[in-house]
């Protein structure tokens, strides 16, 4: 095994990595080494490629993990969203943002960004809003 060391990278630089992501889980190391032009380890998934990473995807500058499920409620009704690398999806239908999507159940423009809510880690539902924070965003998952 070849030698390996530990960079502390902040929250853009994550995000920028996942952006240029080619396959499920491919490894950050693998992304750095060609974004760099160094030959890469592997080019294409191997069977020792861990299947725990989890993929992300950016929206309107906040990373959510693909597969996070959202929930929102409007008038009685809870309506069921997903994180997909495209945005939210529900049902069939994609949307590039969360206000989009919302907007879709509400009647007139809807904040998104509140409308939305995702269980965090200690099982509490809270709206993707607090996301928005650097701080907020990096206790929750």
């Amino acid at each position: 095994m070849e030698k390996q060391t530990t960079i502390v990278i902040d929250l853009d630089v994550f995000k920028a990595l996942h952006a240029h992501i080619n396959y499920i889980n491919e490894p950050l190391n693998d992304v750095l080494r060609r974004l760099l032009g160094l030959n890469s380890k592997s080019t294409e998934k191997s069977e020792t490629t861990p299947t725990n990473t989890k993929m992300f995807t950016g929206i309107k500058g906040v990373l959510f993990p693909i597969g996070m499920k959202l929930t929102g409620k409007y008038l009685g009704n809870t309506y069921e969203a997903v994180i997909v690398r495209s945005g939210l999806q529900i049902g069939t239908r994609h949307f590039g943002s969360p206000s989009g999507a919302a907007n879709s159940f509400c009647n007139g423009a809807t904040d998104g960004w509140k409308f939305w809510h995702f269980t965090d880690r200690d099982g509490r539902e809270k709206p993707i809003k607090i996301l928005q924070t650097k701080k907020e965003y990096l206790k929750q998952f």
